[in-house]
């Protein structure tokens, strides 16, 4: 999927569980809308979960071995 987004991008989030965030964020980038760069919305769940007991998931490019 991320080589389809354009190199320079707006990104919005928008919980789908916190309609009064999803809000605001769309409040700022109707304020702040720029025609300059493409925006990308995600909706998404806000997941309030502790960071203390979560691991995370890292995802790195590795290089190929010869």
């Amino acid at each position: 999927m991320m080589d389809r987004l354009p190199n320079s991008f707006r990104l919005v989030i928008l919980p789908q569980d916190d309609p009064e965030l999803s809000l605001i964020n769309l409040q700022m980038l109707n304020k702040r809308q720029k025609k300059d760069k493409p925006v990308v919305l995600v909706l998404m769940k806000s997941g309030r979960v502790s960071i203390k007991h979560t691991e995370p998931d890292v995802f790195l490019p590795l290089p190929v071995a010869a």
